[in-house]
């Protein structure tokens, strides 16, 4: 069952090479939350509804997160992801929100079908 939240990409595999992903729900305070999962960020835009928020020094910190440099190509951007992100919906007005299901299915099926035409 689906439960509102965003989801949180730690840039390594968890045993036998499997992704740990995990859908956690959106605190109040957005901005500690950034700065408690990531560090220094930067945003993404995966699309008009969601974005991605990375390490804005992730390169010289973190390995390439495979799964996020994947979203980041099936949105068009020709960026290689390094470290932890985070996705989630937005407003409009820049505001992080919640993905909704529709937006987690989306995740989930751009990360199984990488390069798969939209």
């Amino acid at each position: 069952m689906y439960r509102a939240g965003v989801l949180t990409i730690p840039g390594r595999l968890g045993p036998c090479g499997i992704p740990t992903m995990d859908l956690v729900p959106l605190p109040e305070d957005t901005y500690g939350f950034l700065v408690e999962q990531i560090g220094a960020f930067d945003v993404v835009g995966l699309t008009n509804e969601r974005d991605m928020w990375a390490h804005d020094f992730g390169k010289d910190l973190y390995p390439v997160n495979m799964f996020a440099t994947r979203l980041a190509l099936r949105s068009g951007h020709r960026v290689v992801i390094h470290g932890p992100v985070i996705v989630a919906g937005h407003d409009g007005q820049g505001e992080m929100i919640p993905l909704t299901e529709a937006q987690f299915n989306q995740c989930m099926a751009d990360l199984r079908h990488p390069w798969a035409a939209k």
